[in-house]
C-alpha cells in the first residue's frame, strides 16, 4: 500500500500505529519525500509518502524502515535499487522512526539515553523557530523582517516562539535547533513537513549543563550574525494579502558554523567519529543542492 507519511509519524495517528501497523508480524516501510523537495515520485502528485509491505507469516515481530528518501528528477529511475531497510526496535509504538543506516539508529538511541528537554525551560528570553522547514531548520534570537500590504509589519505566522529563563540558554537553543543533529532528529520522528511542539519539546538536551551552554552560545551568536548578514529581502504579490516583503535566509551558506555546533553536540552525546561524520554529511547532496543539473 502507498499511504501518507504522516500515518506513522504524528501524534494524532497513534491509534493507527497501535491498531494497524503494530499488528503485522513482518513490516517493511519505505519513506519517500515526494513533495518536490527536491523531486516528486509521480508527475502531478506532491505528497510525502510511505510504501509499506506487511505480512503475518513471520514467527517473530520484525519491523524494517528506510531513510526519508530524496532524489533529483534524473535519479528517479534508480530510486528503488538504492533503498536500504534498517531493523527497528518495536518497543515504542508512538511513532515509527525513519532510519537510513545502523549508525543513524545508534545516534537516535544515544540521544534517547540523555535527560532534559527544551520543554523544561520557561522564562522571559524569547527565540523563534520556523515551523515548516525543508532542508534546513532555522531558529532566530531576533525577529526576522516581515511586512504585508494587508496586515503591516508583524511576525510571520510560520515563526513560533520559545522562552527560556536565561539569555545564554535561549541563544544556545537557537544553535542546537539549527544543527544538523536536530535536523536528523526531526526527520527521524516527524511527518517531514511540520516542526511541531513534540519534536521540539522532546529533544533530549539539558541546557542547564553549563559546560554545554558555554560552548554552544558563542558559536550560536556567530551563526545568528552570519545568517542575518547573508539574508536577502524578497518581495512577492499574493491575491489574499497583496504585496509581501520579508527576509529570506540561506542556512546552507553558514554550514561551516553549524558544523562547529554539531561537533560540540557529538562530544556531549559521546558520538563516534563515524557517527559525527554521518551527522555532518547527512543528505548533504540535497541539503546543499549539489549536482542538481536537471531542472
Amino acid at each position: 500500500m502507498i499511504v501518507p507519511l504522516s500515518g506513522h509519524s504524528t501524534d494524532r495517528m497513534k491509534p493507527l500505529i497501535a491498531d494497524f501497523y503494530s499488528r503485522a508480524t513482518l513490516l517493511h516501510i519505505m519513506n519517500i519525500s515526494g513533495d518536490a523537495n527536491p523531486s516528486v515520485l509521480f508527475p502531478g502528485v506532491k505528497f510525502r509518502l510511505a510504501i509499506f509491505l506487511s505480512s503475518n507469516y513471520s514467527y517473530t515481530k520484525e519491523l524494517y524502515t528506510t531513510k526519508h528518501s530524496k532524489w533529483f528528477a534524473r535519479e528517479r529511475r534508480g530510486l528503488f535499487q538504492l533503498i536500504e531497510y534498517v531493523p527497528v526496535n518495536r518497543k515504542s509504538q508512538d511513532f515509527i522512526p525513519k532510519l537510513s543506516t545502523i549508525a543513524h539508529r545508534n545516534i537516535i538511541e544515544k540521544l534517547m539515553k540523555h535527560k532534559g528537554s527544551f520543554a523544561l525551560h520557561r522564562g522571559k528570553h524569547k527565540i523563534y523557530y520556523h515551523n515548516a522547514p525543508a532542508h534546513w531548520i532555522r531558529a532566530h534570537s531576533f525577529i526576522p523582517y516581515f511586512h504585508s500590504e494587508r496586515d503591516g509589519e508583524k511576525i510571520s505566522t510560520q515563526l513560533k516562539p520559545m522562552t527560556f529563563e536565561r539569555k545564554d540558554y535561549a541563544l544556545a537553543a537557537t544553535g542546537v535547533i539549527c544543527s544538523s543533529l536536530f535536523y536528523i532528529w526531526w526527520i527521524t520522528n516527524s511527518d517531514c513537513y511540520h516542526l511541531n511542539k513534540r519534536e521540539i519539546g522532546e529533544f533530549p538536551i539539558d541546557l542547564s549543563n553549563m559546560d554545554l551552554a558555554q560552548k554552544i552560545t558563542p558559536i550560536a551568536e556567530r551563526l545568528m550574525t552570519d545568517i542575518r548578514e547573508k539574508s536577502k529581502r524578497r518581495v512577492y504579490v499574493y491575491k489574499t494579502s497583496g504585496r509581501v516583503e520579508y527576509d529570506e535566509f540561506y542556512l546552507k551558506e553558514s554550514k561551516s558554523i553549524i558544523d562547529e555546533i554539531d561537533r560540540v553536540l557529538a562530544q556531549h552525546y559521546d558520538f563516534t567519529d563515524e557517527e559525527l561524520d554521518f551527522v555532518i554529511n547527512y543528505d548533504i547532496k540535497y541539503r546543499m543542492g549539489l549536482g542538481n543539473d536537471s531542472n
